[in-house]
């Protein structure tokens, strides 16, 4: 599961049949049910400027949800100020172009974000940037069954949908 491009909905995944591991230890489920966009960075600090990391809709004007770092730079459908994600001003968030090395990436300023610290506190076993691997990838067999429930957010309701 990733929010490497930002969240919206808080969810939980479990394992019903078959066996995963994360990290050489078995992994039986990933809870971001914590996840709510009253806690995304309002004032992130991108390029020295701080930034709200809210994803507006442009059509009703509220919040949908919460762009990462990377995706607040690179977007152009909800904003007109989207730029590549190898350009000079999004690749240290995009861990793209010059910053495209994991070492480079774990180096940079996405792991000192708001957002990064965010994601991770609520949802640790997420991918939360690029190059997550090591804490994030999860190997699973191929008979391996899943149970995906999405919950309604905080900000409206906790009733769960399972799909």
């Amino acid at each position: 599961m990733s929010l490497v491009d930002g969240y919206s909905l808080p969810f939980k995944l479990e394992i019903t049949w078959g066996a995963c591991s994360r990290s050489g230890q078995p992994f039986q489920e990933m809870d971001c049910s914590d996840l709510s966009l009253s806690k995304c960075p309002m004032a992130e600090q991108l390029n020295g400027k701080a930034t709200n990391l809210h994803a507006v809709n442009p059509k009703t004007g509220k919040v949908a949800g919460c762009f990462s770092p990377c995706m607040r730079l690179v977007d152009d459908k909800w904003q007109s100020t989207g730029v590549d994600s190898a350009s000079p001003q999004a690749a240290p968030y995009c861990c793209a172009g010059a910053d495209g090395q994991p070492q480079t990436c774990n180096a940079g300023p996405i792991m000192q974000t708001q957002y990064l610290k965010t994601v991770k506190g609520l949802c640790p076993e997420a991918y939360g940037y690029a190059f997550d691997d090591k804490t994030s990838t999860i190997a699973c067999s191929t008979d391996t069954q899943y149970l995906l429930t999405f919950y309604c957010p905080a900000e409206f309701d906790q009733s769960p949908l399972t799909i």
